[in-house]
């Protein structure tokens, strides 16, 4: 399911009457509808594209939805694997043991949990040539669902929810992991990077809870 700020809903099982499926999918249109209306600020204070920032735009959701009442919401770091299993598909590991230490580059994936929905506001910086990801989704986030992936390198970790689909009869599969532990260690202190201070989304929450209010 697809609208104008682009928030694909994985799954046929969702209920549709669900507060929580209601509140995520609300406060992520509102997080797009904020970020453009303060685009400007943003360019002249930031530089870069917010769906790069998966730390800043997780909190930023999160503080949405707290502003309207949803205290359960809170951000969750995993890494993000995504493949088309097909001679002419691709592959993107997010978080997988052998990613490089870069400057400004941080080797994990930033979302957001809501009871048992996973929100992924900036999905799309995975989009690539060879997929068709939508700029945001939302999947079930599942209980142990007894998934093993296999990361570069040849090391597994357990999959804390994932999604397949088929555009054009290429299966596509995306799956968000636990990290290994030497990531994990790597990422932890990830509340003193740049992008979770909360000075740089407050006018994205503010302007994000007005319009979930409305």
């Amino acid at each position: 399911m697809r609208n104008q700020t682009d928030i694909l809903l994985f799954g046929s099982d969702f209920n549709r009457d669900d507060p929580d499926l209601r509140f995520a999918y609300g406060a992520v249109e509102a997080f797009w509808q904020a970020y453009e209306r303060n685009s400007t600020w943003w360019a002249a204070n930031l530089g870069r594209p917010v769906i790069e920032c998966c730390i800043l735009s997780a909190l930023a959701v999160r503080d949405i939805l707290h502003g309207v009442g949803c205290r359960h919401a809170e951000v969750f770091r995993s890494g993000v694997d995504l493949r088309c299993n097909r001679e002419d598909g691709g592959w993107i590991t997010v978080g997988g043991p052998d990613s490089p230490v870069l400057n400004h580059m941080w080797p994990a994936h930033m979302t957001v949990k809501l009871g048992k929905y996973l929100i992924d506001p900036v999905a799309g910086q995975f989009k690539r040539s060879w997929n068709d990801l939508s700029r945001s989704l939302i999947l079930k986030a599942e209980n142990d669902p007894g998934v093993r992936l296999g990361l570069p390198g040849g090391e597994t970790t357990s999959v804390y929810t994932w999604a397949s689909w088929e555009p054009d009869g290429r299966d596509h599969q995306l799956s968000y992991f636990k990290l290994t532990h030497e990531i994990h260690k790597r990422t932890r202190d990830w509340r003193t990077a740049p992008d979770a201070d909360p000075g740089r989304r407050k006018r994205i929450v503010q302007d994000g809870i007005a319009a979930l209010r409305q």
